[in-house]
């Protein structure tokens, strides 16, 4: 990976680093954990703002699937958890897992 050359590139590295240490299996996991680098802003219906490079690629190893849906469009789902995510051009908005509604 290059040295980051901004501070907003430190800061997506450091998201990134973050997702990829976690590993969250819900989508209330991975919306905490964006939030603490990407607060959602007030103004928006999305539950968190990602603002680093290709979220899927981050959660994926966790054991995310994913359904595309449009070019900047697509719904994770957690085969284990039965947990949703989608993602619309950087907005997440996250279902309740099957588990917690249970």
């Amino acid at each position: 990976m290059s040295k980051p050359t901004s501070e907003f590139s430190q800061f997506c590295a450091d998201e990134v680093t973050a997702l990829r240490r976690a590993q969250p299996t819900t989508a209330e996991g991975v919306v905490a954990l964006v939030r603490v680098f990407d607060p959602a802003d007030a103004g928006s219906r999305a539950d968190a703002v990602y603002s680093g490079p290709d979220l899927f690629e981050q959660i994926s190893p966790a054991g995310w699937q994913i359904e595309w849906r449009e070019d900047a469009c697509w719904l994770a789902v957690h085969p284990e958890t039965g947990s949703r995510l989608g993602h619309y051009e950087g907005l997440l908005y996250a279902e309740l897992s099957l588990a917690a509604t249970a």
